[in-house]
């Protein structure tokens, strides 16, 4: 419902040692998202944002990941 006029994005991988197969393993990525959208609160960018992360093909895709965080803010 809010008109975007930036965003960054960035994602933080977390890589450890796999115990049970040996080599590593993705066990955290961290997404930050900082944008300025016209027309939305705070609130409801969290909620688009979560909503998002939910339906993210990429999320999807990596849904092995034991945690996928977010931290999303809008920006003024």
């Amino acid at each position: 419902g809010g008109t975007p006029q930036s965003s960054t994005v960035r994602a933080d991988v977390t890589v450890r040692p796999d115990r049970e197969g040996g080599g590593l393993l993705i066990s955290t990525i961290t997404l930050t998202v900082r944008a300025k959208v016209d027309g939305l609160t705070a609130e409801q960018f969290t909620e688009v944002a979560e909503q998002t992360k939910k339906e993210c093909p990429v999320s999807k895709a990596l849904a092995s990941v034991p945690e996928i965080e977010l931290d999303a803010a809008l920006e003024s």
